[in-house]
């Protein structure tokens, strides 16, 4: 089974890769903040992300790319904030 579309916009993949051509886009959050992909579910980010690495527009799942946590500007790629646990600074309960 071939990932090939944005499932919350319904685009296909080679529809992302011509909008963002001929806008001169190079980046996930560029098409995202366009409302183009990614909008809800975020599914297709790491599959949208290689096809502007690579052209390719169609995929097996898990073909994805997953960038570093820390790339420098790719909020999208790296794992999501977690907030420390307020209680975790406290002393275990005495029994």
């Amino acid at each position: 089974m071939a990932v090939e579309w944005c499932i919350c916009e319904k685009r296909h993949f080679s529809e992302l890769q011509h909008e963002a051509e001929a806008r001169g886009w190079t980046t996930v959050e560029q098409l995202i903040e366009a409302g183009l992909c990614g909008t809800n579910c975020q599914f297709c980010v790491p599959y949208v992300r290689r096809m502007l690495r690579t052209g390719e527009t169609s995929f097996e799942v898990g073909e994805g790319d997953a960038a570093p946590p820390d790339s420098p500007g790719d909020a999208s790629s790296a794992a999501p904030s977690v907030s420390p646990d307020p209680t975790s600074d406290l002393d275990p309960p005495q029994t």
